[in-house]
């Protein structure tokens, strides 16, 4: 029998994250006194070894990002605009919350911004399958974290054509509903502030685009947590929080640390 806490929660948050091995086999637990959650899913072998390898967490919780401090920061380094500033981390981890809030104090300070997420640039979930040949319908599971999954081009040249100030039609929406991509008659507009969030904000294409960059550190438990709740009550979705907590730990945490490499 084994079994691993695998992260530490934010200090503001509850969240409790174990891997269990027993003789009925592996499984993750997720519990919440705050939120008065409590999941339990069935977990790969696999995927308990890939955890069960991982050291130990730290004692202590990370320091947050602080908005003001990020504004401070990137307002030092501005020599021309537009200026990108990526933010990324695990999905959960606070990255649209943080970006929106640098939004804000960048605007009340008299610039304007434009805020773009990287979930938008998701390809959809026929394209995907098209190009993964992942047979959905007969019970393959598709990944929506890997680099496959997202037009990270598109995104590129979108801010290449906001570095000239040329807006580009056809500002890119995900419809969570379909699991669809689609794209408005909007425009997207180039701005002094460019905020680039999202996991792929941190993909090798971006690098020669984004000026700054900040990684979310918020704890996995935490992160899952978040999710499990936001998914669950607040999108239109069709996961059970226990293939949410399932996925996150079998595929999504592994290709998070991957793009950290």
């Amino acid at each position: 029998m084994s079994e691993k806490n695998i992260k530490l929660s934010h200090q503001h948050e509850a969240w409790q994250l174990r891997l269990h091995r027993g003789d009925k086999g592996c499984f993750a637990m997720l519990e919440s006194a705050l939120e008065r959650v409590s999941i339990t899913t069935r977990l790969s072998r696999s995927a308990f070894g890939f955890y069960e390898n991982t050291p130990n967490p730290p004692s202590s919780d990370p320091i947050d990002l602080d908005h003001k401090e990020i504004v401070r920061e990137t307002k030092a380094a501005l020599e021309d605009e537009p200026f990108i500033i990526g933010i990324t981390g695990r999905s959960g981890s606070g990255k649209s919350t943080l970006a929106k809030k640098v939004e804000e104090k960048y605007k009340s300070d008299g610039f304007s911004v434009t805020t773009l997420s990287t979930d938008d640039y998701n390809r959809g979930k026929k394209e995907i399958i098209k190009l993964t040949g992942v047979d959905h319908e007969n019970g393959e599971h598709i990944n929506w974290d890997s680099h496959t999954a997202y037009d990270i081009d598109g995104l590129h040249w979108d801010l290449q054509r906001a570095r000239w100030w040329m807006p580009t039609i056809g500002k890119r929406k995900f419809d969570f509903a379909t699991s669809e991509g689609i794209k408005t008659k909007e425009f997207l507009e180039p701005a002094q502030i460019m905020i680039v969030e999202g996991i792929m904000a941190n993909s090798p294409i971006l690098r020669e685009d984004i000026d700054m960059h900040y990684v979310m550190s918020t704890p996995l438990a935490t992160c899952i947590g978040r999710r499990v709740v936001r998914d669950t009550f607040g999108r239109v979705v069709s996961w059970s929080a226990e293939e949410i907590l399932r996925y996150q730990l079998e595929v999504a945490e592994l290709e998070y640390r991957k793009r950290l490499r």
